[in-house]
């Protein structure tokens, strides 16, 4: 047994518990995962859009579609959010976990939102996508 000198201090036990949690987040696999969500993200708000830039939703304010007509609403999912980004996450997430051909699970809600949020968390610090 070691000797109490040589045991990991309290601090420094907790400071290898956030550093497995970095590297594992930052996993190659988990990487291209990320990437694939915002990417899919991404694909789904050009899909509100014609090839000439053109908004293809109707505006229906009952049904709170307003916001899709607001400039910003073209770059929600950039690496810095906008104004919309938060109401956009929400509504593309309702759209993945209900309404999508075949409905993501929670787990997969939570990733997306997860990926989301630490991208935007991180903006302030130049986040990139994982290479």
């Amino acid at each position: 047994m070691p000797a109490a000198k040589d045991l990991p201090t309290l601090h420094e036990a907790q400071q290898v518990k956030e550093d497995g949690k970095q590297t594992h987040r930052l996993a190659p696999k988990t990487r291209d995962v990320y990437n694939r969500h915002i990417e899919q993200a991404r694909t789904w708000l050009r899909s509100h859009y014609a090839a000439d830039g053109t908004l293809t939703v109707a505006n229906h304010p009952d049904n709170g579609s307003e916001i899709y007509h607001k400039p910003a609403f073209r770059n929600v999912f950039e690496v810095h959010p906008n104004e919309c980004s938060d109401q956009a996450l929400s509504i593309y997430l309702g759209w993945k976990g209900f309404a999508e051909e075949k409905p993501s699970g929670q787990s997969t809600i939570d990733g997306i939102r997860a990926v989301f949020k630490m991208m935007w968390d991180e903006a302030s610090v130049m986040w990139q996508p994982y290479s």
